[in-house]
């Protein structure tokens, strides 16, 4: 992304930071309820995924 720009090597021991939006992902949740498909919303500035919801999920 961004030629790189956002890119950052892994380095063991180190924090992982999520970019995920806990109210977008339940509203995504709550909107997929009963119905077939995928919701991917990304922050265009930094490339971040804010939520993802798959539905029907799948329960081994």
């Amino acid at each position: 992304y961004e030629n790189g720009t956002y890119d950052t090597a892994a380095i063991a021991g180190k924090n992982i930071y999520l970019s995920l939006d806990v109210k977008l992902q339940a509203l995504g949740e709550k909107l997929m309820t009963n119905k077939v498909g995928s919701i991917v919303a990304i922050d265009p500035k930094t490339g971040g995924i804010l939520c993802m919801v798959s539905a029907p999920t799948y329960d081994p």
